[in-house]
């Protein structure tokens, strides 16, 4: 695939980004109005010459036409977040720092992504200082549920039990306490459930 400009990278990273974290793609006019454009016109031109460039798909007679090409998809990997914005979606734009190729161990299907762990709190689970945890969302977790919570932005990987008015965070290393969040009074969203983890020596050398 041909090379992109600033201004193309840039609403190509948009459109992916909506893609993999809202499921949709975006408009041309929301398109023109992230990158406050004078017009749609200039988004659409954004639009053609990444479809030109064979980054993405344009599907004639619908509102929300543009699609990811599977050669770009092929070059994706996992994204790997950094920190979450508080309110924002976890595969949000600025919250995604790399992408990580696993072949085919996982799906790239806009549900997985991965998360760096920093501390031991979990090194009973086998999840060391430095290791990345392949996370698959959903909406809510099964109590026990190894998993990522996300309060007030700052996320973190635990053992998480639902009681009655608060959800208790267990770590797996007894120099740490279990933390109790009243989701009533602090911001708290369930991020997904960890279902891989990579050892860090595996992926050294890389931004994640």
């Amino acid at each position: 695939m041909e090379a992109l400009t600033d201004k193309q990278a840039a609403v190509l990273r948009y459109v992916t980004e909506q893609i993999c974290s809202k499921r949709r793609p975006p408009s041309v006019r929301e398109i023109a109005a992230r990158f406050r454009f004078s017009s749609p016109t200039a988004a659409r031109d954004h639009v053609a010459a990444l479809e030109r460039k064979g980054y993405i798909e344009v599907r004639a007679g619908e509102k929300r036409c543009l699609g990811l090409t599977r050669e770009y998809e092929e070059t994706l990997g996992l994204p790997v977040v950094g920190l979450v914005a508080a309110g924002a979606p976890i595969l949000a734009e600025e919250n995604i720092e790399d992408y990580l190729h696993l072949g085919e161990m996982f799906p790239r299907d806009g549900r997985h992504f991965c998360l760096r762990v920093k501390g031991d709190s979990m090194i009973g689970e086998g999840i060391l200082d430095g290791d990345l945890v392949v996370v698959r969302q959903k909406p809510d977790f099964d109590s026990n549920e190894v998993g990522v919570a996300i309060i007030e932005g700052e996320c973190t990987v635990k053992r998480l039990r639902r009681e009655p008015n608060r959800v208790l965070l267990i770590p797996a290393n007894p120099a740490y306490g279990v933390t109790e969040v009243d989701p009533e009074r602090r911001e708290f969203r369930y991020g997904g459930e960890v279902v891989g983890v990579i050892r860090r020596d595996m992926h050294a050398g890389r931004t994640a």
